[in-house]
């Protein structure tokens, strides 16, 4: 508890709000804190709740998806967290953080870099159902918002990146005679066969618009 009381006679470096999701065995760091703190933040975070219990992180020190591993489902655990739930990590250096909970909440709520986020103002999703053509192709085409938001940006290429955070290229191809068309090519079937994708399964394909543009997390939303 001294050392508790030693922080918070300090003035924070920081801090910033994420997600503790059930069963999910990782934790998600905003992008923007990770490039502001960059060249201080160390491999391993050491937390303390309000309580005084230490908690032990390691970090995960990348640009595009940073974030917490090791300790990580402990922390969960620990905090009891059955629901989706709001927590805010205090940064006041040398890896130390403390920790606050805050209130269950919705995904329509969560920040806007979190792979689960459906903000509505800060995120775009896209729910598809594949078809056996999605899934034994190696292209899928898009339809309807999903096709004219892609075109619409410019992407010559997705970021594809999966629950267990494995990214992967794929290329963006636009036509325009004699139909409009945007098709995501090499690399989806690659990316399908290694999430095991079957005919029937509903994904969801989630851009955080003010952070990578063509980061693209897909997750399964309902299996066939």
């Amino acid at each position: 508890m001294e050392l508790i009381q030693h922080l918070q006679c300090k003035t924070p470096l920081g801090f910033f709000k994420t997600i503790l999701i059930p069963n999910q065995f990782y934790g998600e760091v905003p992008p923007d804190f990770v490039q502001q703190h960059f060249n201080e933040l160390h491999k391993s975070w050491h937390i303390w709740d309000k309580n005084g219990i230490h908690h032990k992180l390691t970090f995960g020190k990348y640009n595009i998806i940073p974030y917490l591993t090791d300790g990580w489902y402990a922390l969960l655990n620990h905090l009891e967290c059955k629901q989706a739930t709001e927590i805010t990590f205090t940064y006041y250096g040398g890896g130390n953080f403390l920790l606050s909970v805050g209130s269950i909440t919705l995904c329509e709520n969560f920040p806007s870099f979190h792979s689960h986020s459906t903000n509505p103002i800060d995120t775009q999703s896209f729910d598809v159902t594949l078809s056996r053509c999605d899934v034994h192709n190696t292209a899928m085409t898009l339809e309807g918002d999903f096709s004219d938001y892609v075109r619409s940006v410019g992407y010559k290429s997705l970021l594809l990146v999966n629950d267990h955070l494995d990214i992967l290229q794929a290329s963006i191809m636009s036509t325009y005679s004699p139909i409009v068309a945007t098709i995501i090519g090499h690399g989806w079937k690659e990316f399908c066969r290694f999430q095991n994708y079957k005919e029937g399964d509903t994904i969801r394909f989630k851009f955080a618009c003010k952070i990578s543009r063509n980061l693209v997390h897909v997750r399964l939303i309902t299996k066939d």
